[in-house]
């Protein structure tokens, strides 16, 4: 059976790597790698109040009120707002993706905003992950420098993992790709010493539960698993959750099966195409994503199908 995992921007998840469609022609090299190297460091940074915002998007209100707020400045994560629950809330960058193969094609892309929410174990066992690649990447490390500093990192100073450590990824502001809506789906990230993803079940058919390839072990030495929320932060339902996944996979199936008819798709896509997406890509079965059978972004005149 096939399987199938997606990337999340950092313990994200930051979440799925899609390929990117321009008006104009493009080098194959240039698609393979869009952001070969770190933009200016101001094209990463953001308005502090905005990053506030999006920071506490991630989680329930009732959970982000109370939760300490970091934002990035230029010397790194700096605490923007104490709070007294536990909880950490912060917006990553894409650096937080993995190093090298197909999902890194985000890694220095300076648009990235992964808001995520840690609980109280995540905020002292991974979330510290967080910050030093970030003190590293903002020294003006390469990535084989960043790698080697994370290995000793993990030697001398990183905590041990916690039971329970977990975060909320359920913002709607999550820009994890520069095609279609930008956003991923609601979900949780459950943080686990490598381990077989078959303990989760995860990644099998009409299984909700996914292995996010963001770190397993890459190098730190932690596996993430995803599980949708089915609604994002502010309560609304996310349509590709999982409460549609079985709607959206039949309609999918039957549209790859008759020319990828797209007039046909659901509502949800029938949304996104309004918002200009023109490109379906079938990404495999039902193993490892039940709530996004397809991946859908733009690419200016073309309107294919094609099978991964």
């Amino acid at each position: 059976m096939m399987q199938t995992r997606f990337t999340a921007v950092a313990p994200l998840l930051l979440v799925l790597a899609f390929v990117f469609g321009l008006a104009g022609p493009m080098s194959a090299e240039d698609a393979e790698n869009p952001y070969p190297s770190m933009a200016p460091l101001d094209q990463y940074l953001m308005d502090r109040d905005a990053e506030i915002a999006m920071a506490r998007s991630a989680a329930p209100p009732s959970i982000s009120r109370d939760a300490t707020v970091m934002v990035l400045g230029r010397r790194g994560y700096e605490t923007a707002v104490k709070g007294k629950n536990g909880f950490v809330c912060v917006v990553e960058r894409g650096w937080m993706g993995p190093f090298a193969g197909e999902f890194a094609v985000n890694f220095w892309n300076p648009k990235l905003r992964g808001p995520l929410c840690f609980n109280p174990p995540a905020a002292r066992s991974i979330l510290p992950m967080t910050y030093k690649r970030t003190e590293m990447v903002l020294a003006g490390q390469s990535k084989a420098q960043i790698i080697e500093g994370i290995k000793t990192f993990i030697k001398q100073k990183l905590p041990p993992l916690e039971p329970g450590a977990m975060s909320y990824m359920m913002s709607k502001e999550q820009y994890l790709s520069d095609a279609g809506q930008h956003h991923w789906i609601a979900h949780l990230m459950i943080y686990t010493p490598l381990m077989d993803s078959a303990v989760w079940g995860a990644d099998l058919s009409h299984s909700p539960v996914m292995l996010n390839p963001q770190f397993h072990g890459d190098p730190e030495p932690i596996d993430v698993f995803m599980i949708p929320a089915g609604r994002w932060s502010d309560g609304t339902a996310d349509p590709s959750s999982i409460s549609n996944a079985n709607q959206y996979e039949r309609c999918v199936a039957r549209e790859f099966q008759t020319g990828c008819n797209l007039t046909k798709v659901d509502a949800v896509t029938k949304e996104t195409m309004a918002a200009g997406v023109t490109l379906i890509e079938f990404r495999g079965d039902t193993a490892g994503m039940r709530v996004l059978t397809c991946a859908l972004w733009k690419r200016a005149g073309r309107n294919e199908t094609t099978s991964n």
